[in-house]
């Protein structure tokens, strides 16, 4: 059996939560949101990809070992994937669920470092993560959903507010 990845520190019983679990669990919880067939699937890739970041090994040592809480940044890590796949409206979801959400200015921000080709770590975690969790990565293409201004914007901000409740 390889490495044990964690979503959160050890409780008070000593049990571990399992990375691949909670994002199975969330992504679940996500697609139960809505009753609208045409937005189950972003719901559950986003609720798929919020901790991407988790599988950093910097960030496995923090829930091990401890350290300053926000140290270990991992929100951007998914929103940078989910912008891959052209799931905007899940990265501005994904980069805010602990912070709040940010506007289009911050979230390119937050995820410019990952654009980079060569960023070796990146394509690391997205390869562990799309084989820990058995996702064909091109499940995780958008697929138009029909909004346009307004209510794409409030649509983020249903998403965001699942995701948040969700986790």
């Amino acid at each position: 059996m390889g490495k044990e990845y964690i979503a959160h520190s050890e409780n008070k019983q000593g049990k571990k939560h399992i990375l691949s679990g909670h994002l199975k669990d969330v992504a679940n919880l996500m697609e139960n949101w809505t009753d609208k067939p045409e937005y189950k699937e972003i719901f559950k890739v986003t609720g798929l990809l919020h901790d991407l970041g988790k599988y950093q090994p910097a960030f496995q040592t923090y829930l091990r070992e401890g350290g300053r809480r926000g140290s270990v940044p991992h929100a951007s890590w998914g929103a940078a994937f989910s912008k891959k796949h052209s799931q905007f409206e899940a990265a501005f979801a994904i980069d805010g669920h602990h912070k709040g959400m940010p506007d289009k200015g911050d979230l390119i921000s937050a995820i410019s470092v990952f654009e980079d080709v060569d960023n070796v770590l990146f394509t690391t975690i997205k390869e562990l993560f799309i084989t820990e969790n058995q996702i064909i990565e091109s499940d995780l293409n958008y697929s138009d959903i029909g909004l346009r201004g307004t209510d794409k914007e409030i649509f983020i901000r249903m998403l965001f507010s699942a995701l948040t409740d969700a986790d």
